[in-house]
């Protein structure tokens, strides 16, 4: 598919869940017709929920049988831990399930960062065993407030990782209360579809300077996703949007950078 980005602003977050929904049955009957497996790397945080709620309440939409799940980043944390996204995952998606997917790959928050990512690089490599780089087919992300996507912060050494899949993306204040794994940029670029699920109007400023051309200064770290080099779909509620241009194009295959 062409490498564009798709911008679609929608009225509430209920709509921007079921405009996922609707592109993750598209993109999982697409991937299994080309290589009879879907592999879709899920996030964390509370905007995704939503879209987990609504996949376990239609589990006979998507091939779990031929599904992999894999995790864009993850908290250092026991996966019954409640800031777990592990934990979240499962209790709004993977317990549901029957049958159930094929394989879950988790992120081990419970060891040592540098252990836990090197951990789940290995089991990533054998999912994709002559593979330069993953290519997932669908990953979803979000953005945060300071620009920040799956664990790579503004500032953090992750974000000039070049060779590792998965890395310690502990932000640059070194916060022990607050470790991190994640997956790459190189990883996270080398996805064949990208679904980014935004609301809320404190990610609104964000979305207009990263996504929209807005003026500002210091490049954030999802910019980096940019140019696309696969399909990438921004999804935002009314307040997301409020301060992207009403001028601006609703797509664009050539976004501008600031």
């Amino acid at each position: 598919m062409t490498p564009t980005l798709t911008v679609t602003r929608l009225d509430t977050p209920a709509e921007v869940t079921e405009m996922a929904f609707q592109i993750v049955q598209r993109v999982a009957t697409d991937a299994i017709s080309f290589g009879s497996r879907f592999v879709m790397g899920l996030a964390g945080g509370s905007t995704p929920r939503g879209l987990y709620e609504r996949m376990a309440r239609r589990p006979e939409a998507l091939p779990w049988s031929s599904t992999h799940l894999i995790f864009g980043d993850e908290r250092c944390v026991a996966p019954d831990h409640p800031r777990s996204n592990y934990r979240m995952a499962h209790e709004t998606l993977l317990s549901h399930l029957d049958p159930a997917p094929c394989d879950v790959l988790r992120m081990e928050g419970e060891r040592a960062p540098d252990d836990a990512a090197r951990r789940y690089e290995d089991r990533l490599r054998q999912l994709f065993p002559r593979a330069n780089w993953p290519p997932i087919d669908l990953l979803l992300l979000g953005v945060g407030n300071d620009g920040h996507t799956a664990s790579l912060f503004p500032g953090s050494v992750a974000l000039e990782e070049e060779c590792r899949w998965v890395v310690d993306g502990t932000g640059p204040d070194g916060d022990t209360e607050d470790r991190r794994l994640t997956l790459t940029m190189p990883v996270l670029r080398a996805a064949r579809h990208v679904v980014f699920l935004v609301t809320g109007r404190d990610k609104a400023s964000v979305v207009a300077q990263a996504f929209a051309g807005e003026p500002h200064e210091t490049p954030y770290p999802v910019e980096a996703l940019l140019p696309p080099t696969c399909p990438i779909d921004l999804l935002l509620d009314r307040d997301s949007a409020a301060e992207i241009n009403p001028a601006s194009p609703g797509s664009s295959s050539s976004p501008r950078r600031a």
